[in-house]
């Protein structure tokens, strides 16, 4: 078990994470040079090492973060990592079953290089400590399939990412193709995927709802509904069912619902009252 300290009082909650700064990647030319001239950033795999008894923790985690493109390396104890070992993204501590203070834990993990310090472990809230420059964030962990997709999402958001503004990457295997963002209709979220819709086509994109909603421009795109983010220029029309409105009109025709919680955020990016 781990102890939080007593100062817990102090700890700030919801907060950024540390980033770092990405790589850039290897393209062919020509994708290279419109990729830079368009605004898109290609950014690193994740480096991750998970220190843990739990095999099926550490199963469960390499299938989601291998469809996600995080480069994985887990160990069982931290003896099995050099402290000069190349630089790693995330340094994950399983305190599941382990019987260590709090000071023990983080003099632990944080004598190796890493970006990013987290514990998982039977936590009420999640918690971010900060020390002699050093961050290690307590994250409440069940081993539940929400909490690994909640955990994958954390570790794609701390990295810098670049707004989508002129081209949206649509990520295959073995391709990145660049939609132009003005071409993009709506986006529905399917799980660990997303299917973007334009006038001609659909495309399958590697990652979830939640992650794209933050790399797309809030000023053209609004999410509506729990699983539908919109392009704001592709509205044609709003309609209402009880007084209310409800409905999004796009001007291909497809009509799709506005969910309650975020009905006055989009009227408030459309500049219109949501009012009869």
């Amino acid at each position: 078990m781990v102890f939080i300290p007593k100062n817990e009082q102090e700890t700030h909650y919801n907060v950024l994470l540390i980033t770092k700064n990405p790589y850039l990647v290897w393209l062919p030319y020509h994708q290279s040079y419109y990729a830079m001239e368009k605004g898109l950033q290609v950014q690193h795999e994740p480096k991750v090492v998970l220190i843990s008894q739990r095999k099926d923790l550490a199963s469960s985690l390499s299938t989601t973060f291998k469809e996600f493109k995080v480069s994985f390396k887990h160990l069982t104890t931290t003896n099995e990592l050099s402290s000069d070992a190349e630089s790693i993204d995330w340094l994950i501590y399983d305190a599941v079953g382990e019987r260590e203070s709090f000071e023990e834990t983080f003099e632990r993990i944080t004598f190796f290089n890493a970006e990013n310090y987290a514990v998982l472990g039977h936590f009420n809230h999640q918690h971010q400590l900060q020390y002699d420059n050093k961050k290690l964030l307590f994250i409440p962990f069940q081993l539940l399939p929400d909490d690994i997709l909640s955990l994958t999402e954390l570790i794609q958001e701390s990295r810098s990412q670049r707004v989508f503004t002129h081209v949206f990457p649509i990520k295959n295997v073995g391709r990145i193709e660049l939609l132009p963002v003005q071409d993009v209709l709506w986006i529905k979220g399917a799980g660990n995927y997303v299917e973007v819709y334009t006038e001609d086509d659909k495309y399958l994109h590697r990652t979830t709802l939640h992650t794209l909603v933050k790399q797309l421009d809030t000023t053209k795109f609004a999410r509506i509904h729990r699983s539908t983010i919109v392009n704001l220029l592709k509205i044609k029309e709003l309609s209402s069912e009880l007084g209310r409105f409800t409905l999004v009109q796009l001007t291909d025709g497809t009509e799709l619902k506005i969910g309650h919680a975020y009905r006055n955020n989009l009227f408030e990016q459309l500049g219109v009252s949501a009012s009869l």
